[in-house]
């Protein structure tokens, strides 16, 4: 109850992350800790550190990872992202699904610990991204999820943080529809170039799963029968 619930975005990110195979990643407000669980299942030999402003929700995170075996995989560090004392360039690739709404915006938690996790009482989106390009190495990624209606907002922090937009990626819930979440990838120190694959569309006209989204929450129980989109 102290932790905001696990959503559609958090899945559909950890699927979007890349990341190399011993990589040091590092999730920015990780609540209870859903990121680097779902990291950790997809990448067999990563560590994952989560830093969680909330003491509740960090609590929870490291219950979550010891319940998985995943202790020995998962840090959770209790403290503000923006001046917690880790040194510079230490991780290989940050993950983040920050806040979407500015503060004294949008439809708020009733519990006031969980305002964090839904709009920029502790941080903004500009925090987030100086943040993560200080935590990363030269040519280390940054991966993000937020609103189509801020993207511009994202993406000029991203730049302004050195982290390069090169991969963008927009979400429907049906094809046809105006996107509601935009997929984002960053680079340090890289040049302009961005790629943009066509949308991510959740459900088929009848309401099933498409065949990609029902890989995403399935990674192990492919079927053949669900290929057809």
């Amino acid at each position: 109850d102290d932790c905001f619930p696990v959503g559609t975005d958090s899945v559909l990110l950890s699927a979007f992350v890349r990341v190399s195979k011993r990589a040091k990643v590092c999730d920015l407000g990780c609540a209870g800790g859903i990121l680097p669980l779902l990291l950790c299942g997809r990448h067999k030999e990563i560590h994952v550190t989560g830093i969680e402003i909330s003491e509740k929700a960090a609590e929870v995170a490291k219950d979550n990872a010891a319940r998985n075996q995943l202790s020995h995989r998962i840090d959770i560090l209790t403290g503000d992202m923006r001046t917690i004392p880790i040194p510079a360039e230490s991780f290989d690739t940050i993950v983040c699904n920050p806040p979407y709404y500015k503060r004294h915006s949008g439809r708020l938690p009733k519990k006031e610990q969980m305002h964090a996790a839904r709009a920029e009482t502790s941080c903004t989106i500009q925090e987030v991204c100086a943040t993560a390009s200080r935590l990363l190495r030269y040519g280390g990624t940054f991966f993000t999820v937020f609103k189509p209606e801020r993207m511009c907002e994202l993406t000029s922090a991203m730049e302004a943080a050195k982290l390069m937009p090169k991969r963008l990626r927009f979400v429907q819930h049906k094809a046809g529809q105006a996107p509601i979440l935009v997929l984002v990838e960053g680079k340090k120190g890289a040049a302009h170039g961005l790629i943009v694959p066509p949308p991510l569309v959740l459900c088929k006209r009848n309401g099933e799963p498409t065949a990609e989204a029902y890989r995403i929450y399935h990674p192990d129980e492919i079927s053949d029968e669900r290929e057809g989109g």
